[in-house]
């Protein structure tokens, strides 16, 4: 059984090194966004970013925690507490009080990743089953799958010493509506497909200069299949 163990652990860690890879970025130090998943329920919401963690490898283990603390997907099974594994990992004692994390967003790399993943399992856990430490492995090779999605669907672009990163996300779709492409005698009884999307506007100084927002608008493009800008379709241009 600990051979089989041993294996199976082996092949949880090829996995989650080889899942690095798949960002949709250039190089390993490439600028990468973890977030949350984006939900239609967020609309209109904002939070104050807190400063990072004093390492990045600390950073990524705290987000992970809370990613799993945060799960509403109900498939935790009886494994939900994960406690455990991060006071361990992190050197710290259950009664230690963490600081809230509210934004749970972090800036890190590929190779920032994969240092983290090979320092979790480096180290020799106490008091947990193996079979649990495999279990947040796959709870992770999940995790890494959705933010290589969010990232994919991500755009980032620095101005003047501002980051501004937009993130979108299909969630669905809405009542069909009659194409109003057509003349009105051609459209009785056609229906047209409306699309739902969610988005998440980023903005970061990272000057040493302060700034103050005055105003923002987004405007929204759609896309063909090449990725091409669609001229068939006017933009959607929002102000606020």
């Amino acid at each position: 059984v600990s051979e089989k163990r041993r294996l199976a652990t082996i092949r949880l860690y090829r996995i989650l090194q080889r899942s690095c890879r798949s960002f949709p970025v250039k190089g390993p130090d490439d600028p990468i966004l973890l977030q949350p998943l984006l939900k239609a329920t967020d609309w209109g919401r904002h939070v104050i970013y807190k400063p990072p963690s004093p390492t990045i490898v600390e950073e990524l283990f705290r987000l992970f925690y809370e990613f799993n603390d945060n799960d509403e997907e109900g498939d935790m099974g009886n494994l939900s507490s994960i406690d455990d594994w991060y006071y361990e990992i992190v050197g710290k004692t259950k009664e230690s009080q963490l600081p809230p994390m509210t934004s749970m967003t972090c800036w890190t790399s590929t190779k920032q990743i994969q240092e983290a993943i090979r320092t979790a399992f480096r180290v020799p856990f106490d008091g947990i089953q193996p079979n649990n430490l495999q279990f947040w492995a796959i709870r992770a090779v999940k995790i890494l799958h959705e933010q290589q999605q969010m990232w994919a669907q991500s755009s980032m672009k620095i101005t003047k010493g501002v980051k501004v990163t937009a993130t979108t996300r299909c969630i669905g779709t809405a009542t069909p509506t009659v194409v109003s492409s057509l003349p009105p005698a051609e459209t009785s009884g056609i229906l047209e497909t409306r699309y739902r999307f969610a988005y998440r506007i980023r903005v970061e100084n990272i000057s040493e200069d302060s700034v103050q927002l005055l105003g923002r608008y987004w405007c929204i493009k759609e896309l063909t299949a090449e990725g091409k800008e669609d001229d068939s379709k006017d933009d959607i241009v929002l102000d606020s």
